[in-house]
């Protein structure tokens, strides 16, 4: 079974073609940035097999090649037409139970991770000395969850 997730920590660059452009950016990101103390979302990726897989099951493939196949680009309305035909085949379909199970599984690990971090960032809050008021520390609540 092809892995249809990686943690942002786990790709980079090298796994372009498995992960995509924004999500082994991301990947790269963290795992520069994270040995410096510089704190960044965690998260995952969906890969590109899991997409393929996900076309497969729901037989888009076919969809998308038939909307394809006799495309005349010249023609804006039936690009329209087949894009549209597409978008609705999309549109209609739902995950089977076993990519929910997978979906939920790695949601429940970045809401681990998330309360990890909301946790060491009340206790950084709580070090924060109240000499400035409270204005110092929702900076620096907000300066530690966009990081």
């Amino acid at each position: 079974m092809t892995n249809w997730f990686r943690w942002f920590d786990e790709v980079g660059m090298d796994d372009l073609p498995a992960v995509g452009g924004k999500n082994a950016s991301f990947g790269e990101m963290r795992r520069a940035l994270t040995p410096l103390g510089i704190r960044t979302p965690d998260g995952f990726a969906t890969t590109a097999d899991a997409y393929r897989a996900f076309l497969r099951a729901a037989d888009l493939e076919r969809v998308i090649e038939d909307g394809l196949r006799h495309l005349d680009v010249d023609r804006i309305d039936r690009l329209q037409a087949a894009g549209g035909r597409v978008r609705s085949a999309l549109d209609s379909l739902s995950l089977n139970p076993d990519s929910q199970l997978k979906t939920m599984l790695a949601i429940v690990d970045v809401e681990k991770a998330l309360a990890q971090t909301t946790s060491e960032t009340a206790r950084d809050v709580a070090q924060v000395p109240h000499a400035h008021g409270t204005g110092m520390a929702r900076e620096a609540v907000a300066s530690r969850t966009t990081q």
